[in-house]
């Protein structure tokens, strides 16, 4: 990619003094002064792509033709429409067993309080002063199922981050749910909400160094449906990735089944708003970009959206290209938690139904254990500087429900990372010492990362041990909520996958039974729903 010059009008970059006006492609960007980090300059809302509204919904985003004179940087722009622009979804909190924490982490208030527009294509830069005069950059993808999200969610600030570790943070909006995987068959691009983070890759790889950023240290990590949209770009843009290495956090290819096509959901919500059915697919398209955007959403809300094959952004061959190596050969960092399904227990109990241990543990099995240890050995198997990790922390302010133990539930590993726990108080007890040591030890760990994708995490610290499937080298974060680098053999968590390489595609043996260190918590009873990989079916996940 051509990097596109960038005048510098505020920016001190050998001193790494970064001042409050930037000029980008966008336009020149205002910042202020963050909140809480001491020197940390932010810039929110930022542009980059035209509105995708009228004849340019459902479409490939376009890149902004001619910037705005100054781009107000002092607010976070729109969240991308999404089924909690209608009503965010409550359940059975009593039922659930939730505790104060829950109720914060599950129901958060931002997500009520969040303005939804299609107008929405922003992203919000975090820059310290200070340290390196061309910094790392990490720009962060939200889950949310591709249903939901937004870089505006307050457990998502990046000034932490930026802040401690001197890294430059990024978050970016995307287009979710009908907006961003329409299913009309009469389009080339089905996944346009993919097409979003590619360009706003580029714009992040075409703009940084006005802030003080280095170009080619741009590391991409995200959590859930953001992980896996990483994984996903890895395939699609295997000689062009922009990124100079990925942190995948609890999600790859393999955790949602993309769609062969999801024209049955496109025609229904078609018809619903009075478009029409399939008899012409080029007058129903038109018809849906004239409709209301809540409209749409709400007719939209009783079909399922997610990533659709076709084979430009989503492919139908995952295993076969693993096995090619046909994806980005960039350095890697993967990881789960122990007990990722715990999180939709405790969903499921808020629609009145409950999860049997053993599907909990199937579900950690074949949507996060095995998937990680495919993909990390995929990327050993092509010589790639390969990093794995499992995620143990467990605290107070963490847990989810006053019975069972949630433990190190799905998600539960990003306030400690962002530093943006929740508050204490109202019944929410303060961050554990340890869990303060264990967010700052990982931070640090994902910035060495970042700062050096091949070899910073072998001197981070005691050192990492680059990855070997089988070998005493996958890490274990936060185990018996101690810092520091605890290894232990793969074959401890990767027990019931098929764990001759390569483990791309391959189903948990039949009846797995997990290590002991890896048990379910949970002891509920029978019934958790889950998809064709083992991934509960919950449209309302927060933090999915």
């Amino acid at each position: 990619m051509k990097l596109i010059p960038i005048v510098i009008l505020s920016v001190q970059a050998l001193s790494g003094t970064v001042r409050a006006q930037i000029q980008t492609t966008s336009g020149i960007v205002s910042g202020h002064e963050a909140s809480n980090a001491t020197g940390v300059t932010e810039y929110l809302g930022i542009p980059f792509a035209q509105p995708p509204v009228g004849s340019l919904r459902f479409q490939p985003p376009v890149a902004l033709s001619s910037p705005s004179s100054i781009v107000n940087g002092s607010d976070f722009g729109f969240a991308c429409m999404s089924s909690y622009a209608l009503k965010p979804p409550q359940g059975n909190v009593k039922g659930a067993n939730l505790t104060a924490a829950g109720l914060a982490i599950i129901l958060p208030d931002e997500e009520v309080g969040d303005t939804f527009s299609e107008d929405c294509l922003t992203l919000n830069v975090w820059v310290p002063s200070g340290g390196e005069a061309k910094k790392a950059v990490m720009v962060y993808l939200y889950g949310g199922t591709f249903l939901t999200g937004a870089s505006s969610e307050s457990l998502f600030n990046g000034q932490n981050i930026a802040g401690q570790e001197d890294v430059i943070v990024v978050t970016i909006n995307y287009r979710t749910t009908i907006f961003g995987f329409p299913g009309n068959p009469a389009l080339t691009n089905l996944n346009v909400g993919l097409l979003d983070q590619r360009l706003g890759f580029e714009w992040i790889h075409d703009n940084i160094e006005a802030f003080g950023g280095d170009p080619s240290r741009i590391v991409g990590f995200g959590q859930s449906a953001g992980s896996a949209s990483l994984d996903f770009y890895s395939f699609s843009y295997p000689t062009d990735p922009v990124l100079s290495g990925i942190i995948l956090e609890s999600g790859t290819v393999q955790l949602i089944a993309p769609l062969p096509n999801n024209t049955a959901a496109w025609f229904g919500t078609a018809a619903l708003v009075g478009c029409g059915n399939s008899s012409d697919s080029t007058a129903v398209a038109s018809c849906m970009q004239t409709k209301d955007a809540l409209t749409l959403i709400k007719a939209a809300s009783a079909a399922t959206w997610a990533p659709i094959v076709d084979n430009i952004t989503i492919f139908s061959d995952y295993p076969a290209r693993s096995l090619a190596g046909n994806f980005s050969h960039i350095p890697i960092l993967i990881g789960n938690n122990d007990d990722e399904s715990t999180l939709f227990a405790v969903q499921a109990e808020l629609q009145n139904q409950t999860a049997s241990a053993s599907a909990i543990a199937t579900g950690n099995l074949q949507s996060f254990t095995c998937p990680s240890g495919s993909r990390a050995n995929a990327s050993v198997a092509a010589n790639l500087a390969t990093w794995r990790y499992r995620y143990f922390g467990e605290f107070p302010n963490t847990e989810l429900t006053s019975y069972p133990d949630s433990g190190a539930w799905h998600g539960s590993e990003v306030p400690v990372i962002f530093d943006t726990l929740p508050q204490p108080g109202n019944g929410i007890p303060a961050s554990a010492e340890a869990e303060v040591a264990i967010g700052k030890y990982i931070r640090g760990a994902w910035a060495a990362f970042a700062k050096n994708s091949t070899g910073g995490l072998l001197t981070y610290e005691d050192g990492w041990p680059a990855y070997q499937p089988g070998g005493e080298t996958l890490i274990r974060l936060g185990y018996n909520n101690l810092t520091g680098t605890n290894t232990v053999s793969s074959g401890t968590y990767d027990v019931g996958c098929k764990v001759t390489f390569p483990l791309n595609g391959a189903n948990p043996t039949t009846s797995p039974s997990p290590s002991p260190t890896s048990t379910p918590k949970s002891s509920v009873a029978s019934g958790l729903v889950v998809n064709a990989w083992g991934l509960v079916a919950l449209a309302f996940l927060v933090l999915l």
